[in-house]
């Protein structure tokens, strides 16, 4: 390549690069205006709903354990209840037998007494 070749080729090279810029500008939107307060109330209020959504979470989950517990302790309950039953069961059958063996050892010494 001769110096004027490369210099047209530079310059044509230049010169679509400037109008590569020059469309490129032009097919921009126009930007709006920024209120920077607005901006920045807008960010605040935002960074608040995401911890109070992070909060919500935290709070959803602690909600489920507490309602999988409570249903873990009522189970228990229940099993307790159960147990008592049963040892409430077995000291009136206790109870039933002791006083019939009272019973039976009245009616002994009566039969005793009478024999003699």
């Amino acid at each position: 390549m001769t110096k004027h070749a490369f210099n047209s080729f530079i310059v044509t090279l230049l010169m679509m690069i400037c109008l590569s810029n020059s469309i490129q500008s032009q097919s921009r939107p126009n930007l709006i205006p920024v209120d920077r307060e607005r901006l920045k109330t807008v960010m605040e209020k935002a960074e608040l709903y995401e911890v109070t959504n992070k909060e919500v979470t935290v709070l959803l989950l602690e909600n489920s354990r507490l309602k999988e517990s409570i249903a873990k302790e009522k189970q228990a309950g229940q099993v307790l209840r159960n147990e008592l039953e049963e040892v409430s069961n077995a000291y009136d059958t206790t109870r039933i037998i002791l006083f019939a063996l009272g019973l039976l050892i009245i009616a002994y010494v009566i039969i005793q007494i009478r024999s003699r």
